[in-house]
């Protein structure tokens, strides 16, 4: 049988997204954004002077003083937490092994103290212009809580973030849930997506989508027309929720939307809410119309690209949609995947669900207190 959660209350995928949403909708617990570029290190490696010089980009438009921070990561794709004792007090603490500041173009350089493997990025803060807006004036400024996330592969030297690898990262962990395989779960979800695109997503960097360089390669441009499309999709999204300019929150909204492969307004099959006007997406965008309007209302840069063809179904992993009981917990998260038993109940914590477990909860005979009248 498939490893179940160990909890007994019922779980369902609207939850943990909602877990999700809230402990990734922030990306790196480095220092404040400024001007210009910085450099520190975290405890684990200040004492460390060499290492590796990796450079990356920070995209939706480019995101300008946004602070970037690179972590260690465990098995669910989280930072790693380390704990720090003082007379009374024990507190765990999330320290970046290095972290560093995006200049206009979104771009860094940083050096990576040697000793580390695979390692998780996430951005904080920045202001960028929306994409969107054809008069180029609208800029969004996201605070210290809000940011995007990507993983900086071990011998790498070059990492993209946006929305896109954002979008990777959160499909990952969200499937780790289970068995706590992130890393193996998100090279999945890469392999498929850089087969779509035909390009490598994490060591590509997209050109300023309103403004690419005349040197810019076909996959760069492409990578770009694909955050336009984002940003043109983002936009009809708010303009049909009533909002008055995208919003962060709502821009993470349809991250979560694109992890499952499809812009439909649902993430595995749940539809996705937004707190801000108390209502869920709409279900009725069409990226692929959204990425060509965007081409179009910026053909003289595109002129001779061709539009990505992403068909995105094989990311949606239609395991985490089965539901073979029909309790509403879907298998992938119930301890009884054949047993109805929309409860989940475990008493005895052996991720067996009750309805099924053949030994059946502990029982203590207070008659006859033999081990032997244990089940």
């Amino acid at each position: 049988m498939t490893k179940k959660l160990g909890i007994q209350n019922c779980w369902s995928i609207a939850s943990i997204l909602v877990l999700f949403m809230l402990a990734s909708c922030g990306g790196g617990g480095g220092g404040g954004g400024g001007g210009g570029s910085s450099e520190s290190m975290g405890e684990p490696a200040a004492s460390d002077t060499s290492g590796t010089a990796v450079s990356g980009g920070v995209m939706k438009g480019p995101v300008r003083s946004a602070t970037v921070s690179f972590y260690e990561i465990d098995d669910l794709g989280l930072p790693v937490s380390y704990v720090a004792t003082t007379t009374k007090i024990i507190a765990t603490t999330t320290t970046a092994v290095v972290t560093t500041t995006t200049d206009y173009s979104g771009s860094f350089t940083v050096t990576i103290p040697d000793g580390f493997g695979t390692l998780l990025v996430e951005t904080s803060g920045g202001i960028f212009a929306d994409e969107s807006d054809q008069k180029g004036e609208r800029q969004i400024q996201l605070g210290s809580e809000e940011g995007f996330s990507s993983i900086l592969a071990e011998s790498s030297t070059v990492v993209a973030i946006n929305p896109y690898t954002d979008a990777l990262v959160q499909r990952g962990r969200l499937l780790a849930i289970i068995d706590g395989n992130f890393m193996e779960l998100f090279d999945e979800g890469k392999a498929l997506l850089d087969a779509e695109t035909g390009f490598d997503v994490l060591s590509t960097i997209p050109a300023n989508p309103v403004a690419p360089a005349s040197d810019a390669t076909t996959a760069e441009k492409q990578y770009a027309l694909m955050l336009g499309g984002i940003a043109n999709a983002v936009n009809n999204i708010a303009l049909q929720m009533g909002l008055a300019e995208p919003t962060f929150e709502l821009i993470h909204a349809v991250t979560y939307d694109m992890f499952d492969g499809s812009l439909d307004g649902h993430a595995f099959g749940e539809p996705i809410h937004l707190s801000s006007n108390n209502a869920f997406l709409p279900t009725n965008v069409d990226y692929d119309a959204e990425m060509n309007r965007f081409r179009n209302n910026n053909f003289a840069s595109y002129d001779g690209i061709s539009l990505p063809d992403i068909d995105g179904t094989a990311l949606a992993n239609p395991l985490i949609l089965a539901d073979t009981d029909g309790d509403e917990v879907p298998d992938y998260f119930d301890n009884c995947p054949d047993t109805a038993n929309a409860s989940q109940t475990d008493m005895d914590g052996d991720e067996i669900g009750d309805a099924c477990d053949l030994a059946g909860p502990a029982v203590w005979n207070e008659f006859n207190w033999d081990a032997a009248k244990w089940q």
